[in-house]
């Protein structure tokens, strides 16, 4: 038991620590999390909106996530798609709110009975829609990896993304996170080429990617 509390340590910290932010319209920055004080001056601050301590609080849950999977902002989101929902001419893509998978919510936690703070089981489109966010699946993985298993390689995973033409689109992870990205651990998904997730972001967004075309036999 103790094992597993140890485990859930660092997250329970964020989820469940006082925090409060501050902004400041001259001089340094001042931030508080319980009763430490990690950086004051005596200058005027302004407290930010909940919105801002929200988003804070978000970034704090993303960065443990990355940690507990061994994930670095150098990673890249691959996933494989149909080319008629890819814009060729500027190589974007874009979420949508009915993706199929069951992910781990670290973001919306819940007290299981040993007292420890979980993510709940959520479907991935109950997540997007409650959060009016867009989503996609993505293998997470080192652009390494994608290069010696995926693109020079025969998977299976070739087999998805539907039977018209496609093409493997890649981005960079930190791109994503730059765009306030959320992430939630796909755990119905059975290939493991990568690390699979879900990743949401705020609607209108555009992800610029790499374009692979899948090559025909």
């Amino acid at each position: 038991m103790n094992v597993i509390k140890n485990c859930f340590s660092s997250l329970n910290n964020i989820l469940g620590m006082s925090c409060r932010a501050y902004a400041v319209s001259e001089g340094h920055a001042a931030s508080k999390f319980g009763d430490k004080i990690l950086a004051a001056k005596n200058t005027p601050v302004e407290l930010l909106t909940y919105r801002s301590a929200d988003l804070s609080k978000e970034r704090a849950i993303t960065q443990e996530i990355l940690s507990r999977f061994n994930i670095t902002e150098k990673f890249v989101a691959v996933r494989i798609q149909e080319d008629k929902f890819t814009d060729l001419k500027s190589k974007t893509i874009q979420g949508h709110k009915d993706t199929v998978a069951r992910v781990r919510d670290w973001y919306n936690p819940y007290q299981n009975y040993l007292g420890i703070s979980m993510g709940k089981l959520e479907l991935s489109s109950n997540v997007t829609k409650k959060e009016y966010r867009n989503a996609m699946n993505v293998m997470l993985m080192e652009k390494d990896d994608f290069n010696k298993k995926i693109l020079n390689f025969d998977n299976l995973q070739k087999n998805y993304g539907g039977n018209g033409n496609k093409s493997w689109v890649v981005a960079p992870l930190k791109d994503l996170l730059d765009k306030g990205a959320k992430l939630y651990p796909d755990e119905s998904c059975s290939l493991r080429l990568g690390q699979p997730f879900i990743i949401t972001l705020p609607e209108t967004t555009k992800v610029n990617v790499d374009i692979y075309p899948v090559s025909k036999k």
